[in-house]
């Protein structure tokens, strides 16, 4: 409890879950929400601590920068963790989202703490892969490697060896450094654009969210960074599914993923056979791909009727 309050306290909007039972996968609950005069997806979205594009997933119709206000807006606030140990941080790439697993104190459940991300884009790709995080710096300067300062001088842009620290700085006040060259967790001069594809490999969050993780996060925290755009996991007796639009260079169709996702949904319905599969509830939610979770069992009773 004392965690609890602790990472309450350094960040108001921290999305913060206490994992009871072991065996749930399913954390936090969608909320409705109406806008404000004046609001748009993009405001919205930095205010909820939620990304570009999942939002937009989670509300067909509307777009980033058209306001909103007096509309119902859906917040996707819940989801279903990613198949990784539930150690250090945790980055799934085609979701836009990191979970850091908060080291657990003797006797006290585990926490998950988690925020919306920026990966690399189409031809930049952040790679999956396990890492460690092994340094950190405020206000870092930014030495932009070659390949970078040669595609900014394809567009008419002449970038310096070093852009030190300042609203010019992509990396933003807080950097963390890995034992991956070149590649970091930090800050955005650019929050609009917050998770999106549009980083050179990096991890890229709100200012306010990398604060808080520079802060908090031990020296040598595990980083596992994965490729799943689709999710299942229990939540007592309730198998649920979470899709989201895999990455371009995957290559996979929607049959692809149909196919991909009932195999992880009949694998996960081995530890619980007296359920019954709503497999129309799986292919609806591979088509819509909107990262919103489903439940896709029900008992044997409940389905005769």
């Amino acid at each position: 409890m004392v965690w609890l309050v602790l990472l309450a306290a350094e960040h108001a909007t921290a999305a913060t879950y206490t994992l009871h039972d072991v065996d749930s996968s399913l954390v936090g609950s969608l909320q409705r929400i109406t806008a404000a005069e004046g609001d748009m997806l993009v405001d919205l979205a930095r205010t909820y601590d939620l990304g570009q594009d999942e939002l937009l997933l989670a509300n067909p119709g509307k777009t980033r920068w058209i306001p909103v206000g007096g509309q119902m807006v859906l917040l996707p606030t819940r989801h279903v963790l990613p198949q990784a140990r539930r150690t250090g941080v945790v980055i799934n790439l085609p979701e836009r989202r990191l979970y850091w697993f908060v080291p657990q104190r003797p006797g006290s459940p585990q926490q998950v703490v988690t925020f919306p991300v920026s990966v690399g884009k189409l031809d930049w790709s952040t790679p999956v892969t396990v890492a460690q995080l092994v340094s950190r710096k405020e206000n870092p300067p930014w030495y932009p490697p070659a390949s970078i300062r040669e595609e900014a001088a394809e567009r008419g842009i002449a970038l310096p060896d070093v852009v030190p620290a300042g609203s010019a700085n992509p990396l933003g006040r807080h950097a963390l450094y890995l034992d991956l060259p070149g590649y970091l967790i930090h800050g955005t001069n650019n929050p609009s654009a917050i998770g999106l594809r549009v980083t050179h490999g990096c991890i890229r969050l709100y200012p306010e969210d990398v604060e808080f993780l520079y802060r908090l996060l031990p020296e040598s925290t595990t980083v596992t960074i994965v490729d799943q755009s689709v999710k299942v996991g229990w939540q007592g007796d309730s198998l649920y599914v979470e899709v989201h639009p895999p990455l371009e260079e995957s290559d996979m169709s929607e049959d692809d993923q149909l196919v991909h996702a009932m195999a992880l949904v009949r694998d996960a319905m081995t530890v619980h056979p007296e359920l019954r599969l709503k497999s129309w509830l799986v292919r609806r939610a591979v088509q819509r791909r909107d990262g919103i979770p489903v439940s896709v069992t029900s008992n044997s009773i409940e389905s005769l009727w």
